[in-house]
């Protein structure tokens, strides 16, 4: 499924459309260039999921804990995790403890610059590729339908 986008209005609305159908234990992996609209994506994805703390890139952190507060389900946590400033991240996979955490069924995962960390990704990952950057239109291409 593809979808186009216009502003980081649209993007941002995407990602509350996203949230709505999570369950939790999904592991969403996010790639595409600089300024496509990642971080907006998850910042939508996690304001559907009641988080209301501000949500930024964790390029420098690799990996930030948000607390979920949707009514009614029995999701846990976001882990927005960045393996943008990594060469190969196969190695911090493991070392962040993301094996463990994708494995609690009720926590939520999405990974900016995935692709660096691919081999290292369970089989379930979901994938959404932007292109476009910038304020002009972006490309968004859900492996998988919402």
């Amino acid at each position: 499924m593809e979808i186009v986008t216009k502003s980081a209005q649209e993007t941002f609305d995407l990602g509350k459309k996203l949230a709505g159908g999570l369950r939790g234990g999904e592991v969403l992996a996010l790639t595409g260039p600089l300024g496509a609209g990642k971080t907006v994506l998850v910042q939508g994805l996690a304001w559907g999921l009641g988080v209301r703390e501000r949500v930024i890139s964790p390029s420098y952190v690799l990996m930030r804990e948000h607390e979920l507060r949707v009514k009614g389900k029995s999701l846990k946590r976001l882990y927005h995790v960045d393996f943008y400033r990594l060469e190969d991240a196969s190695g911090e996979v493991a070392t962040l403890g993301l094996p463990e955490i994708w494995s609690d069924g009720g926590n939520i995962v999405v990974i900016e610059w995935a692709e660096k960390g691919k081999d290292k990704l369970p089989e379930r990952t979901k994938w959404i590729e932007f292109s476009g950057t910038g304020e002009g239109e972006r490309r968004i291409k859900l492996e998988f339908n919402i």
